[in-house]
């Protein structure tokens, strides 16, 4: 059974939270069952985990708020019509930054994920330290690790980047720009004109050395990076726009009243985030398919 953490950032949405959770792990599970560590140091007592990987209670997340209810276990059978397998998620502690390394050579990790939050990178808050360094130690572990929205510029920013917040928020689903590199990219396999739903206010102004940018648009420089060692592509990306974001969320998350008329209008439309998440669960398969034979 494969096992992949997930920061979950937006848990207090049942749309672009819970929903959005499972449209990125969905494309593992039609290989077989999924166990997902959901980790919201947002939310947790900062007293809670260590080396050891520990499962939390709901008296370790004195700041749970939100639409979505605490419970430490859910098996989700298959959604798809082609079947496959179940996906088990656990709600596990974050670790303290110094705890990290060692939580990872423990945890058995295939794959990080990184979701989009409330919060900005920008106005910075304690919880995102240990946050930005698992990010960190997963990329220089080669874990593959996706980060989206703000789990992009968390991305960006642990490894030397930048992040700045804009006088205006910028919501839309547009065309992007591949570069040479996003060209001929995995992540970007089968897409010929790149399109992605945006909703953000803080943006990558600056990144490390260790990046390459895969696309750009108008609005945003680094829509797409890639993480690298010199020649050496790593398994690490960060992506501005949300390919979990699918029209029928966009259309729930109105109804819930999280989006205004207005804001579901400018990001309702189609785009490429389907086929970019099917893409980066091959780059995951494809990588253990690596470590099986080496």
């Amino acid at each position: 059974m494969l096992r992949v953490a997930l920061l979950d950032l937006l848990v207090e949405r049942t749309t672009f939270g819970h929903e959005g959770n499972l449209q990125m792990i969905s494309p593992l599970s039609e290989h077989g069952e999924v166990e997902v560590w959901l980790l919201t140091p947002q939310m947790q007592d900062g007293a809670v985990g260590g080396v050891v990987p520990q499962m939390l209670g709901v008296e370790d997340v004195p700041h749970w708020e939100g639409d979505f209810d605490f419970a430490s276990l859910m098996s989700l059978l298959p959604a798809s019509e082609g079947g496959g397998g179940t996906i088990h998620l656990r709600r596990m502690a974050c670790p303290a930054s110094e705890d990290i390394a060692g939580w990872l050579q423990q945890a058995g990790l295939q794959a990080l994920y990184c979701t989009g939050s409330r919060r900005n990178v920008s106005q910075w808050e304690d919880w995102m330290v240990p946050s930005a360094e698992l990010m960190r130690c997963a990329v220089e572990a080669d874990i593959p690790t996706l980060g989206v929205c703000f789990g992009h510029q968390l991305l960006c920013q642990a490894m030397g980047g930048e992040v700045e917040r804009s006088d205006a928020s910028s919501d839309m689903v547009c065309e992007m720009e591949k570069t040479g590199f996003g060209g001929i990219d995995p992540l970007f396999a089968g897409i010929e004109n790149l399109r992605g739903l945006f909703t953000h206010q803080d943006h990558v102004v600056v990144v490390g050395d260790d990046f390459i940018t895969l696309a750009r648009c108008q609005h945003t420089p680094y829509a797409a990076v890639r993480v690298c060692r010199g020649k050496q592509m790593l398994n690490a990306y960060g992506v501005q726009f949300h390919p979990e974001a699918y029209p029928e969320m966009i259309q729930r998350s109105l109804e819930a009243g999280y989006l205004t008329l207005e804001e579901s209008n400018s990001v309702y439309g189609e785009h490429d985030g389907v086929q970019v998440l099917a893409n980066f669960a091959s780059v995951v398969l494809s990588r253990i398919k690596k470590s099986h034979e080496s």
